[in-house]
């Protein structure tokens, strides 16, 4: 199957039955470590791509509402408490807000709560989508569908700035009750170099005009949501650069100019 789909390397984890099983395809011009994985997730550091380590855990969780808190304690125990870079992606089969389940059924507080204060304790937010609003879908008795967003992608605050154009999108599968999910991660490729990454400089700080560039690059946009300050990031990196070239004078062409010298 791996070389089918047009990689050379993989790994998977057996199902239980017919239920579950998580398996990971990938070339080897990306370097991929393989640093834990359980009968629901399978962990991975990724190196190179980026200018820094980036560690993803590909999820699969708990179908059986009893059973769902082992898909967090996984969570939890896996957390890091450094400063890497952290992105959770896959099937978590629970939903965040009653509004994610459309249709039959319907999620008790109680299993919501569960998944929201697994997220909270891993610092984890959800990146947002575009596309369907839901992941899954059944067809149930009268002719009528339930729809529910059990997949999705989240993060911790240091992803979020390492990857500040990530989009993450839903693509309808012709053989599948769940979508596909499409992160798509601001052109980056194995193959290519790495984008030259933002720096901010201590010296900045001696000049009285980086307060205002700061305060009003912050302030175009609003809200406090993982999506929001991706955003503001994203600007005001952007801002800080167009400053640093156009009034402050680049700090790293004077280094180099007085070592010549």
């Amino acid at each position: 199957m791996v070389g089918t789909l047009g990689f050379n390397k993989s790994f998977a984890v057996g199902s239980s039955g017919r239920s579950g099983g998580l398996g990971i395809f990938w070339n080897e011009e990306i370097k991929l470590e393989i640093i834990g994985y359980s009968e629901y997730h399978i962990d991975v550091m990724v190196n190179e791509l980026t200018p820094t380590k980036t560690r993803i855990t590909f999820v699969y969780g708990e179908a059986q509402v009893p059973e769902q808190y082992k898909t967090w304690d996984m969570l939890r125990g896996i957390a890091g408490t450094g400063n890497d870079s952290w992105m959770v992606i896959g099937d978590f089969n629970e939903v965040l807000h009653g509004y994610e389940h459309d249709g039959v059924g319907s999620r008790s507080q109680a299993q919501m709560d569960g998944f929201r204060d697994a997220l909270d304790t891993c610092g984890l937010s959800d990146i947002g989508y575009t596309g369907t609003d839901w992941t899954f879908e059944k067809k149930v008795a009268g002719g009528t569908f339930t729809r529910v967003r059990l997949d999705r992608c989240v993060a911790n605050p240091e992803w979020a700035f390492s990857y500040p154009s990530a989009k993450l999108e839903h693509k309808a599968s012709a053989s599948s009750d769940h979508v596909a999910l499409h992160l798509r991660l601001d052109g980056l490729h194995a193959c290519s170099g790495s984008p030259k990454p933002f720096k901010y400089e201590a010296c900045w700080e001696r000049d009285q005009s980086l307060p205002p560039v700061i305060r009003e690059g912050w302030e175009k946009t609003n809200g406090d949501s993982l999506l929001a300050v991706r955003a503001k990031l994203q600007g005001l990196s952007a801002d800080l650069s167009h400053w640093e070239r156009t009034q402050f004078g680049s700090v790293r062409r004077e280094i180099a100019r007085l070592k010549m010298s």
